[in-house]
C-alpha cells in the first residue's frame, strides 16, 4: 500500500492540484532521511558482522555470524520504523476523528 499512501501524503502536505510535484517534492524531502538509514544500518551491519580474521568461509553471505548480523539489522530496523509509523498513524487518525472526517 505504500505508492498510494506516499502519493496521498505528498499530495496533502505539498499540493494537492499537482501530484507529480508534489511527490518530487516528498521525495527530495524524505532523501536524506533515506541515506540516512541506509548509512545507519550499513554501519550496524558492520559492527555486528565478523572481522576479516574470522572469515572462515570463502563467501561471506554463507557465513552464519554475518547472515545472523543481517538479520540482526533487518529485524531492528523494521522495529524502530514500524512503530513510530504506527504511533504516527494513530495520532492521525484520531485527529481526523477529532475533526469530524
Amino acid at each position: 500500500h505504500w505508492p498510494r499512501r506516499i502519493m496521498a501524503v505528498a499530495a496533502a502536505v505539498f499540493d494537492p492540484r499537482r501530484p507529480h510535484r508534489a511527490l518530487l517534492r516528498f521525495l527530495l524531502h524524505a532523501s536524506p532521511f533515506t541515506l540516512a538509514t541506509f548509512a545507519l544500518a550499513l554501519a550496524a551491519y558492520h559492527r555486528l558482522a565478523p572481522g576479516p580474521d574470522s572469515a572462515s568461509v570463502p563467501d561471506p553471505l554463507l557465513d552464519p555470524a554475518a547472515r545472523s548480523a543481517v538479520a540482526q539489522v533487518v529485524f531492528i530496523g523494521l522495529s524502530a520504523v514500524t512503530v513510530p509509523h504506527m504511533i504516527v498513524t494513530e495520532l492521525a487518525q484520531s485527529h481526523r476523528r477529532a475533526c469530524g472526517e
